[in-house]
């Protein structure tokens, strides 16, 4: 959107970004934004604002970056007047979900939306590893990782559906114990933030 760069937490468990109003450029609000309000189940943080389409330029640590061929949706955070934030002593939030766990959420994703996704060049998807993120990957690029079926689990109050594996979780207690092993089946979200 034309503002000046700000670092940004890279977040695997959610969608979209997530930074104040105030640090985003030129923006349109969004006319028909999605039906929820961003929030971290691992901090329990949520934030008042609001949803706004812009262009988004992502530059990674080495300077390389890529430029969304077209406005995304993101949220823009409004915090109360007199609050560090809103005064400037405090950058705020500053997040990049690139899950693509919610179906139909594409359109929030930065990564789903870079140029060569978005024009068919690159596979859609990528892939994050200790040296960074891969786009435009191949078939013998993902050979070596395993794949696992997903689910979408239906919306709950105002979260949206989820698309999830699920993992078997078992707890063995020590045999002195007396205690039974406990075996669970449950959806489970891979989640980092970089």
């Amino acid at each position: 959107g034309g503002a000046v760069a700000r670092g940004i937490e890279m977040d695997t468990g959610s969608t979209g970004i997530v930074v104040p109003l105030s640090a985003i450029g030129e923006y349109t609000v969004a006319q028909n934004p999605p039906d929820y309000t961003p929030s971290y189940s691992s901090s329990g943080n949520s934030y008042t604002g609001q949803w706004v389409e812009t262009v988004v330029t992502v530059i990674d640590a080495n300077g390389n970056s890529f430029t969304t061929p077209t406005p995304i949706l993101v949220f823009g955070v409004t915090y109360p007047a007199g609050s560090p934030e809103a005064d400037g002593t405090s950058s705020g939030v500053s997040m990049m979900g690139v899950s693509t766990r919610f179906p139909g959420s594409d359109g929030f994703n930065p990564f789903l939306n870079h140029p060569n996704i978005v024009n068919g060049t690159f596979r859609s998807g990528y892939i994050l590893s200790q040296e960074g993120v891969q786009f435009g990957y191949s078939e013998q690029d993902i050979a070596s990782f395993k794949v696992y079926p997903t689910i979408v689990l239906p919306q709950t109050g105002t979260a949206p559906p989820t698309r999830t594996a699920q993992a078997q979780v078992t707890l063995t207690p020590l045999a002195t114990s007396g205690l039974e092993t406990y075996t669970e089946t449950t959806p489970f979200l891979m989640d980092t933030g970089i």
